[in-house]
């Protein structure tokens, strides 16, 4: 559930004119910098302690080692109490069609027509994702923010994805005469940000509350990818 009054970027107009099917590469001459593009988006990385009445108190988030039980249940303990993963409550979602910069190519049109420009990537480029928290190195947390923002985008996302050296994507990248023109490709990502949750136990086993602590990553689209192009007379 998302956290009343909170702004849901991913609404049914933005589905309509930014989201494509997710093997899609479309092109634009949009200023990237117009759209979302919120460095600043993913929330703190705070932690609470939560006793059994419901009472939270905000603590320094806890140093663990992630270990997985017999049972597959991930937890870690703290040399007191042992902290079973529960579940991922997302507070804020976000797309950005331009988030991860894939490369830059340019081109120069010396004649008097019009000519099309196929972009060509020179070098193997990665895209990972950049996470808050503890995301990254636990492997529920981070299956559950890859999950909700799936659904908050609406496309496939993960934590990386490489554009091989000589891909090639075609479009409508027309090059006006006498003009010297920039294509930069860009991978498409999906935010999730929130809290974890984790069942909070004494050594003998007694359920005493819960710890949460919040979380998030721009995570990476599987398969689309935008352009922008922007011409200069020459």
């Amino acid at each position: 559930m998302l956290k009343k009054g909170t702004v849901l970027f991913v609404m049914t107009l933005t589905f309509t004119s930014w989201l494509q099917p997710a093997t899609a590469s479309t092109w634009s001459d949009v200023d990237p910098n117009a759209h979302m593009r919120q460095s600043d988006f993913l929330i703190e990385h705070k932690a609470w302690e939560i006793d059994l009445a419901g009472n939270k108190t905000e603590v320094k988030p806890l140093d663990r080692l992630p270990k997985v039980g017999e049972n597959g249940a991930e937890y870690f303990d703290d040399g007191t109490y042992t902290y079973y993963w529960s579940h991922y409550e997302p507070w804020n979602n976000a797309v950005d069609r331009y988030r991860f910069h894939v490369g830059t190519m340019t081109y120069g049109n010396r004649s008097n027509i019009t000519q099309s420009m196929t972009y060509k990537q020179s070098i193997s480029h990665t895209s990972e994702w950049t996470t808050v928290g503890k995301v990254s190195v636990e492997a529920s947390f981070g299956s559950a923010i890859l999950a909700n923002a799936k659904f908050a985008g609406g496309f496939e996302v993960q934590r990386r994805t490489t554009t091989s050296q000589g891909a090639e994507y075609s479009g409508n990248g027309n090059v006006a005469p006498w003009h010297f023109a920039e294509l930069s490709l860009y991978d498409a990502a999906t935010a999730s940000s929130g809290q974890g949750i984790w069942a909070k136990y004494t050594r003998s086993g007694t359920l005493v509350g819960a710890y949460a602590e919040t979380g998030g990553a721009w995570t990476v689209a599987e398969n689309y990818k935008n352009f922008i192009m922007n011409q200069y007379p020459l």
